[in-house]
């Protein structure tokens, strides 16, 4: 097994939130720095061919979620009910298409993240 290579920026940003206090926030960075060592895609194709680098969220917030004691069927409801909100609040196309395309990508993200070993839960 190769040995982890970290970037400067998540070692930097990651000793800035651990000297903050700020647990849900090296949460984040960690979940992100492990999708990168894994080479996860990270990204999901809309409708006109962009990618959108929403999956990173997904993890990170999902760690977030982890590390609050929540399982993760209850995450999962609160994320989506957090997307729709959005797309109820922002009503304008590419929102809308953006959360329709997280939404729908949901359960592949998940199960490339849980086969590259990064999922929060197992």
């Amino acid at each position: 097994m190769a040995p982890q290579s970290y970037s400067a920026d998540y070692m930097v940003w990651r000793r800035y939130a651990e000297m903050a206090g700020d647990t849900a926030m090296v949460a984040r960075l960690d979940a992100i720095s492990a999708m990168e060592q894994a080479d996860c895609r990270a990204a999901i194709t809309m409708s006109d061919g962009t990618e959108m680098r929403v999956p990173m969220m997904i993890a990170a917030e999902a760690a977030v979620a982890k590390q609050e004691g929540k399982q993760e069927a209850e995450w999962r409801e609160e994320w989506t009910r957090r997307l729709v909100n959005l797309a109820v609040k922002w009503q304008d196309d590419l929102t809308t298409q953006g959360v329709v395309a997280v939404l729908n990508a949901m359960d592949g993200v998940v199960a490339e993240l849980r086969a590259a070993g990064v999922w929060s839960w197992r």
